[in-house]
């Protein structure tokens, strides 16, 4: 039995040995684990992709509209609630939302009422009916991917309100203390700063200036003196002063020709029958080489006369002593026959 268990250290105890003699001890190797990358999907980021989802882009759309509607329900309510609601608004807003003592008459309740003061009141007057126009049109696009008006050119216009209603509104009502804030803020200081560098002259030059301007580039607006009203049927009338005639004309020639085939000579050929005639109406000529107009030439029909048998088969001899015999006796007959006849008248 312990030769057994001996037999089985033997193998360990050599190898020992051998490592000893050597001296050199063999350390494991440790494995190192590496760890995978996640390869993320290439595309754009999670919020590009929501910006661009279908879903999002109607939630948008409906988002605008909604808007629209209540900028326009909460100004229009301001025009009828702004002198009960003034005196609240100019205080503290938070005060005026957490208070539930102040009440206002604004049809949309306190947030209305702030809305309305600031974009009327504080900023651009009448003109911030343009925020109304461009929520609308905005979420109508977005929504139903269809356009009523063009956006861009109804974006630069709503600019050009902004900057040029108000100040022209609280030029006109300057003297009128409860229409002031047609104009808003922006535009009261914009008219005073313009009365107090130019005056209010300058100030009434420049705005005209600016609108009619705008007019011109924007509609092509023509400016026009009032002119006499041209009556149908007149020589002034541009349609028949080509076609009028008057005392002048038949000594001067055809004002036709020489107006409108100046370059190309025509002859017209008349018959006689027409000669007496004083004008003659013609038709719009051609430029072409041939005559526009040809008179109708008369066609003659020659009849055959209608002669005895005898003298339509009169020959004629050539031999002239028998051609002035048979003239001779043809004579000879006819006083012959004038002499019966003259007997005959004188018997009766």
């Amino acid at each position: 039995m312990a030769g057994k268990g001996n037999r089985l250290k033997e193998p360990i105890v050599k190898q020992e040995a051998e490592e000893a003699e050597t001296g050199v001890e063999e350390k494991p190797v440790k494995k190192i684990r590496q760890k995978k990358e996640k390869v993320q999907p290439a595309g754009p980021a999670p919020f590009i992709r929501m910006m661009q989802d279908d879903k999002t882009h109607r939630i948008a759309g409906l988002f605008l509209l909604l808007i629209s509607v209540y900028l326009l329900i909460a100004f229009t309510s301001y025009f009828f609630t702004w002198k009960n609601d003034q005196s609240l608004v100019n205080g503290s807003w938070l005060d005026l939302i957490i208070y539930s003592d102040k009440k206002v008459d604004n049809w949309l309740g306190k947030l209305g009422a702030i809305v309305s003061h600031q974009f009327i009141f504080s900023w651009f007057g009448l003109a911030a009916y343009s925020f109304v126009l461009l929520s609308f049109l905005g979420g109508f696009k977005i929504l139903f991917k269809a356009a009523l008006m063009p956006l861009k050119k109804t974006f630069y216009y709503s600019i050009f309100t902004l900057l040029f209603i108000p100040p022209s509104l609280s030029f006109l009502f300057s003297g009128k203390p409860d229409l002031l804030f047609l104009g808003g803020g922006l535009g009261y200081q914009l008219n005073l700063w313009l009365s107090l560098s130019i005056g209010k002259v300058g100030t009434g030059f420049l705005l005209a200036f600016t609108g009619l301007s705008f007019l011109v580039a924007a509609f092509n607006l023509e400016f026009k003196l009032p002119g006499k009203k041209q009556v149908p049927g007149s020589a002034e009338d541009p349609d028949e002063e080509i076609f009028s005639r008057d005392a002048d004309d038949i000594s001067t020639g055809n004002r036709l020709k020489e107006d409108l085939i100046s370059e190309t000579e025509l002859s017209i050929d008349l018959p006689d029958q027409y000669a007496h005639r004083d004008e003659i109406e013609t038709a719009p000529l051609a430029l072409t080489d041939e005559p526009a107009f040809k008179a109708p030439v008369p066609e003659l029909h020659l009849l055959d006369p209608v002669l005895p048998p005898a003298e339509m088969e009169l020959e004629v001899s050539a031999d002239e002593d028998q051609l002035q015999l048979e003239i001779e006796s043809i004579r000879d007959a006819e006083v012959a026959a004038d002499g019966d006849l003259q007997v005959v008248n004188a018997e009766d």
